[in-house]
């Protein structure tokens, strides 16, 4: 791994996370900053283990989606997760710094999950069966998609 994309996910991201206030406003989609919280340390234990999905994309689609994991491309504002209500649902953290330790938990859970297992998989249901390098850069797009959503540059 990059010895970049390893520390924004050791601690990087937490501290620009920790920029926000729970009244920033987003510039795409409709997810409160407590909200979006939630949803990305929700989607960081799918990594872990700890939170299972079944695979969505059909086996045919998985060499497009792996093709862009693997690119520069970043997510597009209003990306789409046929996993998620149309409407966000409430957050249950009370601060920032609540939602900012659970999403750094669920990546320090990753770390520990494929230590010295570098080559095993955890199942992501749009990206299929990804190895750490594979998670670290999913991780990357995703932490920096929903830090763009609300005005956090890089």
């Amino acid at each position: 791994m990059e010895k970049e994309l390893e520390q924004f996910l050791k601690s990087g991201a937490a501290q620009k996370f920790m920029s926000l206030t729970e009244n920033t406003p987003n510039t795409f989609g409709k997810m409160n900053v407590l909200q979006m919280l939630e949803h990305v340390a929700e989607w960081a234990s799918i990594s872990s283990g700890k939170l299972k999905f079944e695979l969505q994309t059909p086996i045919e689609h998985l060499p497009n989606w792996k093709a862009f994991l693997l690119s520069e491309k970043e997510f597009m504002p209003n990306t789409k997760n046929s996993l998620m209500d149309d409407e966000p649902l409430q957050s249950s953290f009370e601060s920032v710094e609540e939602g900012v330790l659970k999403i750094q938990k669920s990546l320090d859970a990753y770390f520990e999950r494929f230590k010295n297992k570098e080559l095993e998989t955890e199942m992501h249901p749009f990206f299929g069966a990804l190895n750490f390098e594979e998670w670290a850069l999913l991780h990357g797009k995703h932490l920096r998609h929903h830090l763009r959503q609300f005005g956090v540059n890089f």
